[in-house]
């Protein structure tokens, strides 16, 4: 990663220069690397394509059971049912309409030819 050799770099500078105002900018800088490294080793980041096919796993069969049970789902229960059953809070409005979008139309098309059982769930 760029960022580790950047961090290696500056942590070689830090030992050589004797000049307390550049060691104290390096400093500084290494520990806004380290605070990055951190929270990416705390973050996993995943395309919004990768979202929506996610979601069209996870949610396809509770999305077809509460319209086939309801007549239709709102972005606002679905949002609801993804962040309640599946724990993912922290998608964004974005990505959850994007994956409901999707799953709008998929489902509508499954619906028509067939392809769902009569609970709503994929065949």
């Amino acid at each position: 990663m760029k960022l580790e050799l950047i961090k290696t770099l500056l942590e070689n500078q830090l030992t050589k220069t004797t000049d307390e105002t550049e060691q104290t900018e390096l400093t500084n800088t290494l520990s806004e690397i380290n605070e990055i490294l951190d929270y990416t080793d705390r973050v996993c980041l995943i395309t919004p394509d990768s979202v929506i096919g996610l979601l069209n796993l996870v949610t396809y069969n509770d999305y077809g059971r509460f319209r086939k049970s309801n007549g239709s789902i709102s972005f606002e229960q679905y949002s609801e049912l993804v962040r309640s059953t599946y724990l993912l809070d922290n998608l964004t409005d974005r990505n959850l309409n994007c994956g409901y979008c999707f799953l709008n139309d998929l489902w509508s098309d499954n619906e028509h030819f067939g392809h769902n059982n009569p609970d709503g769930t994929i065949k």
